[in-house]
């Protein structure tokens, strides 16, 4: 009788160095994922808020009066029955009613009526105010004494709130109105300050 022969034995391989590297991360992070509902994780959030915002005012005034929207009447600032070479002359005051820093400068001058075409408006700076009737000729005058002419778009220096600047104003006929113009019962200048920001 024959005896079967022996099997070789098969001799089992041993893992390499790195697939157990990778078996061993691979448990690792099993682990690791089977801990996750156990595990709580702290944390916090701060809050920033401001304090009351609000908004300022942009404001320019003339003798305390708004002047927008509706003029400003000046009613002292007319001359009833002009004759040539009469005048009047007024002082107003400028201020800066807002809260910001401003600069500003006479914009569009605008006649109406019929002595419109003869009218003449002048602001001057620094001038000083004067207003006579002649004894002889009953002529009346007004006038801005020195100072700075600045009818024509001059800008100011920075008015700050609160602060006032004085200006003279002088209204006179043209020295070259002609009869065309006696007997008229309508007149009026008017002009805009325009006024700008001062920004840093």
């Amino acid at each position: 009788m024959k005896h079967a022969a022996p099997r070789p034995r098969v001799q089992a391989r041993r893992p390499s160095r790195p697939v157990l590297a990778v078996l061993a991360l691979l448990a690792a992070v099993l682990v690791l994922m089977g801990g996750q509902g156990t595990l709580a994780f702290w944390s916090d959030e701060a809050t920033i808020s401001t304090g009351p915002i609000t908004s300022g005012r942009f404001d320019l005034t003339v003798d305390g009066q708004q002047g927008k929207d509706t003029a400003y009447v000046k009613t002292d600032l007319a001359l009833d029955k002009m004759l040539p070479g009469e005048s009047v002359a007024r002082a107003i005051t400028v201020q800066n009613a807002g809260d910001a820093p401003l600069t500003w400068k006479v914009g569009q001058v605008t006649t109406a009526g019929d002595l419109g075409p003869v009218l003449v408006v002048e602001m001057r700076r620094g001038a000083k105010v004067d207003n006579v009737t002649d004894q002889a000729t009953s002529l009346r005058t007004g006038t801005c004494e020195g100072g700075a002419d600045v009818s024509s778009g001059l800008t100011s220096p920075v008015l700050k709130p609160g602060a006032t600047h004085a200006r003279c104003v002088k209204v006179t006929p043209r020295e070259n109105a002609g009869n065309a113009f006696q007997g008229k019962s309508s007149g009026s200048v008017s002009f805009a300050l325009n006024a700008t920001q001062v920004t840093p």
